[in-house]
């Protein structure tokens, strides 16, 4: 008997946008934030419940701040590799530009490792 195929494709959108404040005789606008991505599952034929995850995020802040951040970008590329039914790990690959939002600081390659265990 054939295995079921087990292939799911999604999509997210995140946006956060906040009011203005004044704020020390500053006029400021909060950070505004958009995140977005696709998740996909079953990708891999041999590994129907592993995920693989792009996403992309960005983050304004008010240029009124002084010395302050005005912009950061992250692009991620995850794998979620399940073991067994209640623990995954997820290494992640992420891609950050003007680090610290001030153009200070050289783009980042940053590798992380996510683990997950379920109880």
């Amino acid at each position: 008997m054939e295995r079921p195929q087990l292939r799911r494709f999604g999509v997210y959108l995140a946006v956060l946008l906040l009011h203005e404040q004044q704020h020390l005789q500053l006029k400021l606008r909060d950070p505004e934030f958009v995140a977005g991505g696709w998740v996909g599952k079953g990708v891999i034929r041999s590994r129907p419940f592993d995920a693989v995850v792009v996403g992309l995020s960005n983050a304004n802040w008010s240029r009124a701040i002084p010395n302050g951040p005005i912009w950061e970008s992250v692009l991620k590329l995850g794998n979620q590799v399940m073991l067994g039914n209640s623990a995954s790990i997820q290494p992640n690959l992420q891609y950050v530009f003007n680090p610290m939002g001030q153009g200070k600081v050289d783009d980042a390659l940053v590798l992380g490792l996510q683990m997950n265990i379920a109880f």
